[in-house]
């Protein structure tokens, strides 16, 4: 069967007529590598980054989060400050059904976030795996 299958070819390429490349075609095609391997790095840059800081701030609005809702004293020392000090805040506000919510849109745009970074990691993954076996079949 493969011997027919390259008969077929060898036929369908010898009538075609032979053009010759032109003189910067291995630049061309080298510059355009290059240029999509640089997106490519400066996306994933992009990324790893965007991940770090969105992990970071997670982590922090997770240990806000747990210092007020539990009560949480930290035991520092009191120091007395002078005449000229600030009024305490109010930390009514997380306490607060509106403050809840927030959190809770908050919490959920974190997940979907994540969870579209994950899905279009594996997808590219897929996409670069497709790409090699393409290539490699060419």
């Amino acid at each position: 069967m493969e011997t027919k299958d390259k008969d077929i070819l060898h036929r369908l390429f010898a009538g075609m007529p032979d053009e010759a490349l032109s003189f910067d075609f291995n630049e061309k095609v080298m510059r355009n590598i290059t240029k999509k391997a640089a997106l490519r790095e400066k996306k994933r840059k992009f990324l790893e980054f965007f991940g770090y800081a969105a992990g970071m701030a997670a982590m922090l609005a997770t240990c806000v989060f747990a210092l007020y809702y539990f009560d949480v004293s930290i035991g520092l020392p009191e120091i007395e400050l002078p005449v000229w000090s600030f009024p305490k805040p109010d930390y009514g506000l997380f306490k607060s059904p509106s403050f809840h919510f927030s959190l809770f849109v908050g919490l959920a745009a974190l997940f979907l976030l994540i969870a579209d970074s994950t899905i279009r990691r594996n997808i590219e993954k897929t996409r670069d795996k497709r790409q090699k076996t393409d290539f490699q079949n060419e």
